[in-house]
């Protein structure tokens, strides 16, 4: 009889000791979080810029050098444009090596992930007669002429309008930073919010 009890004595421990190592593990599992999940970057290896007057259309392009990607792009072009004209600003922004040919325009993308990006400007001191000033990548409520916005009416960048002035500029500046920002794009986002998707400074040429 002793030894009966004294076996389920020690058959009650083992079992209360077990369930107690098991409920240990699963607040163990239950402390264990899924890894977060991180947003890429687009891979893009071919921007052109349309400057679009009438019929007549003045690109600019830069290419990754290798066709390998993400290597920072080659600037191939100048923005050079004429003395008092305005043009309409536009992309042609590409992923050459994608597997898929759903995947190649990144311009689209874009334009379907508009609350995730926006396109900023930089531009030498008055170059333009509109937008005047030096563009918004220093601060983001300096004038630019957007002509698109997301589904939260905020600025993107696929398409952006420009005057020229009556004098001309040489050597001079034109920047384009499109930032990748989900989850952070607002109506007071700055151009160092988010992750670079291409930041590429052209030489502008007005004559």
């Amino acid at each position: 009889m002793k030894t009966m009890r004294k076996f389920f004595h020690y058959a009650f421990i083992a079992i209360l000791s077990t369930a107690l190592l098991t409920s240990c593990d699963d607040d163990d599992d239950d402390d264990v979080m899924p890894p977060a999940e991180e947003e890429e970057t687009e891979t893009i290896t071919d921007v052109t810029l349309l400057f679009i007057n009438g019929n007549d259309t003045i690109r600019a392009s830069a290419k990754d050098n290798d066709d390998l990607g993400p290597d920072p792009l080659i600037l191939l072009d100048s923005v050079r444009l004429a003395v008092n004209t305005t043009y309409d600003l536009r992309f042609i922004i590409e992923n050459g090596i994608a597997d898929d040919p759903d995947e190649i325009d990144i311009a689209a993308e874009i334009a379907e992930e508009d609350d995730e990006h926006q396109i900023f400007f930089e531009f030498t001191d008055n170059a333009f007669a509109s937008p005047t000033g030096n563009g918004n990548i220093d601060q983001f409520d300096d004038p630019l002429n957007y002509q698109d916005e997301d589904e939260n009416m905020r600025p993107v960048g696929l398409e952006t309008q420009w005057e020229t002035p009556l004098t001309g500029t040489t050597n001079g500046l034109f920047r384009v930073l499109l930032k990748h920002q989900p989850n952070l794009k607002a109506d007071d986002s700055t151009a160092q919010d988010g992750e670079d998707d291409f930041d590429l400074p052209f030489v502008l040429i007005i004559e």
